[in-house]
């Protein structure tokens, strides 16, 4: 919220992402995501969407390897608000679902994948489900861990069929998004 020292703890986070070593600005973006998810007493909208803007302009626009990382932070964001029964942030999610339709980058795609999943972005589970059989080892585990994030009960049979007979890293992360679906067959 706005008490002074959450702001000064977004303010520290907010440098750290700006002036930081690699990892300390990755990092710092994952907390501001989770920072800003969290539920606070007073006024915090404000603190809410400057967070939210500062971590879509550096998924859209920022140093490449720091995109992922932002992406990420994004659906830990609106995971944090769904989870205390906030509506969903249509923006970030139309944000996140544009850039995984125009991305090419297999760790960005992934990340995205990942993201659309916290943000239980339930509408993108046939988008998903596709990149489960092609292209990139990376993304194809990512969307299976994407479509367990968000429940996608549709996506069980897809899931299914890599789990008993796909490649090992992408049949684990089938088995464990079978799981978080509530498949108890994966079991």
């Amino acid at each position: 919220d706005m008490d002074p020292l959450d702001v000064l703890i977004r303010a520290r986070l907010g440098a750290l992402r700006k002036d930081g070593l690699r990892l300390q600005r990755n990092l710092a973006l994952l907390a501001l995501g989770r920072v800003g998810g969290r539920q606070g007493a007073g006024v915090r909208a404000g603190a809410e969407e400057e967070i939210r803007e500062a971590l879509l302009r550096q998924a859209a626009q920022g140093q490449s390897s720091a995109r992922p990382w932002a992406a990420l932070a994004l659906g830990l964001m609106e995971h944090g608000r769904l989870s205390w029964g906030a509506d969903p942030d249509e923006g970030t999610r139309e944000a996140l679902l544009q850039a995984f339709e125009a991305v090419g980058n297999p760790s960005f795609s992934g990340a995205l994948a990942v993201s659309l999943g916290l943000c239980r972005h339930g509408e993108t589970a046939p988008l998903l489900v596709e990149h489960l059989d092609t292209g990139d080892e990376t993304i194809r585990g990512h969307a299976a861990t994407g479509l367990g994030l968000m429940r996608a009960r549709d996506a069980i049979e897809p899931l299914r069929a890599i789990a008993g007979g796909g490649p090992p890293g992408i049949a684990r992360e089938a088995a464990i998004a079978l799981a978080l679906c509530g498949d108890k067959e994966a079991w």
